[in-house]
């Protein structure tokens, strides 16, 4: 499926705004699977959320952006990306369509803020983001390999707001 489908896919089937492509992946987005598009293939089913949380802080990562319907009981619009020391992934219900295309406009200037100040990121470090309906929202730095999510400084509050304010602020 060309970059054509994907855009046709997302805006008449979906009836939603684009998601943001990070680089170098604008012209690269193909079908990996039933009603999900990416870079590559997850491999793994996107409604399992913590199954690609556990990847992310449990060793490196190379990078992606997935994205598509994870079709478990309620439709849930899925955008996963990791991007060198950005790990950012947004989980809503089809059916909130305004809050996803929020989120969809709120993760530019954070791609953005990535590319300007990346080089300042200590080698070790990445940003976990996770905005879900389901298994709940927050932003913070992980440290090394393994990693661990440290849920007292998990802020559940506005997470991509936290995340561009996280890497500008570098």
């Amino acid at each position: 499926m060309n970059p054509v489908d994907f855009a046709s896919y997302f805006r008449d089937n979906l009836e939603l705004d684009l998601p943001p492509i990070p680089s170098p992946y604008e012209n690269k987005i193909k079908l990996v699977a039933k009603s999900v598009f990416g870079s590559a293939n997850p491999e793994k089913l996107l409604y399992n959320l913590d199954d690609f949380l556990n990847e992310v802080v449990s060793k490196p990562v190379k990078d992606y952006v997935v994205m598509g319907i994870a079709e478990k009981g309620e439709d849930t619009v899925c955008y996963y990306a990791v991007k060198g020391p950005l790990a950012l992934f947004v989980q809503l219900p089809l059916s909130q369509k305004g809050r996803i295309n929020n989120a969809f406009a709120a993760i530019k200037p954070i791609f953005d803020a990535l590319e300007k100040n990346q080089g300042k990121i200590e080698k070790d470090k990445r940003l976990l983001v996770v905005f879900s309906h389901y298994r709940g929202s927050g932003c913070q730095w992980i440290t090394g390999h393994p990693g661990e999510i440290d849920d007292k400084k998990w802020d559940p509050n506005r997470p991509l707001l936290q995340a561009l304010n996280a890497l500008s602020q570098l």
